[in-house]
């Protein structure tokens, strides 16, 4: 299911055909940055357990597409059209804004998603990127309506996380990047 290059992510959900789905009202077709990390991550995690360097090369494609669709140095649109890669924002009846600010409040449109840790994974990129636990949208300055912070029993699962995390590893993959 992964887009074909230049948009080699994933999508939120999928029809039975195989193409990028809407689901509410404000999740329309597209590519998903913070589920194509979470790919990535599956990729990555498959080609440690067993040793299969195949799993590198979609793994690698992706990571190269959401290096190429940042909005700033560690910020990204949670969803990207999947026929002209730019950014898409949404209110709550589904109509495009221009930007995520005028989308529908509440919802992380964007984030920096954990994306420069998958990335220093790989071998994308260097940076010292912390790791980012799922369900974390992290925040990114370019953002003009940034998510709510993690507060309570979610921030202390997320902080918990983060320590189990082998935050200094490079994947088998990253050789394969360079």
């Amino acid at each position: 299911m992964q887009g074909a290059e230049p948009r080699a992510g994933w999508a939120q959900q999928y029809t039975s055909a195989g193409a990028p789905a809407g689901a509410r009202a404000f999740e329309v077709p597209a590519l998903a940055t913070w589920e194509t990390r979470h790919a990535i991550e599956a990729l990555l995690a498959l080609a440690e357990a067993t040793g299969e360097r195949s799993y590198c090369e979609s793994a690698l494609r992706a990571a190269r597409w959401l290096d190429a669709i940042r909005v700033g140095p560690a910020c990204w649109p949670r969803f990207v059209d999947p026929a002209d890669g730019r950014p898409i924002f949404v209110d709550e009846t589904g109509a495009r804004v221009a930007t995520s600010a005028k989308a529908r409040p509440g919802y992380s449109w964007m984030g920096e998603f954990g994306i420069p840790w998958v990335l220093r994974r790989t071998g994308v990129e260097r940076n010292d990127a912390p790791y980012r636990v799922p369900g974390d949208p992290g925040r990114c300055p370019e953002d003009p309506a940034p998510p709510r912070p993690l507060a309570g029993p979610r921030a202390l699962a997320a902080e918990a996380g983060t320590r189990f995390v082998d935050v200094h590893a490079t994947s088998r993959c990253a050789a394969e990047s360079r």
